[in-house]
């Protein structure tokens, strides 16, 4: 979860601002930093993020204030897919099948798919109602392009535009080389996706010079 209200860090992101590289500061700092810096997507696995703000004071070498209180639930909490499917009771399967047909919204790019605590709640206590649209606002009409899966979407994925922008800051200077090892890391993807993702934002990137 990304509590409402709060920016994150990545543990790429801790890594750079210290001038390590990931592998050196997973052996020298991680532990030291999930001691005095919330870990806001502790149950989420792959990907490690950290509230922003104590991040940012712990790698400046400032007191690291108060982090969020990960207990209470705000309305505009951002959500992953395994947390909608635990709050719905259903599988993450399904929850891409609410997405597909309009059930739930699309939510939106944060580090993965992500939908707001208030969406999910809104949808909790409507119930099962999938026989009438009408009354859920379910479904999509005929020839709504966001009826198209992967195969049929127009345009770069979301997290290929992102990653384009950052290869982009790499071209200027201003950050290193972009790696399949960090977009792994940034998205909580496997290592062959990232390297999808990466060669996605390049075609992205050249497209937008031409």
């Amino acid at each position: 979860m990304i509590p409402q209200g709060r920016d994150v860090r990545t543990e790429s992101d801790v890594a750079g601002a210290l001038g390590l590289p990931l592998h050196e500061f997973r052996r020298k700092h991680r532990d030291e930093l999930e001691q005095r810096v919330t870990m806001v997507s502790a149950a989420e696995g792959r990907i490690r993020l950290y509230d922003a703000e104590q991040a940012d004071a712990y790698t400046s070498g400032r007191s690291v204030p108060p982090g969020p209180d990960l207990t209470v639930e705000q309305p505009g909490d951002l959500l992953s897919q395994k947390e909608v499917a635990d709050a719905l009771g259903i599988t993450g399967s399904t929850v891409r099948s609410y997405v597909t047909t309009g059930y739930l919204p699309a939510g939106i790019e944060r580090h993965g798919k992500r939908w707001p605590r208030s969406a999910v709640t809104a949808r909790l206590e409507a119930g099962d109602r999938r026989e009438s649209p009408e009354a859920t606002g379910a479904g999509r009409p005929a020839g709504d392009p966001t009826n198209r899966g992967r195969a049929g979407r127009q345009g770069p994925h979301p997290r290929a535009v992102e990653v384009a922008g950052e290869l982009q800051a790499a071209e200027r200077g201003t950050r290193g080389p972009v790696s399949p090892q960090e977009v792994a890391d940034r998205y909580g993807i496997a290592y062959g996706t990232a390297q999808r993702v990466l060669a996605e934002a390049r075609k992205h990137q050249s497209s937008q010079a031409s």
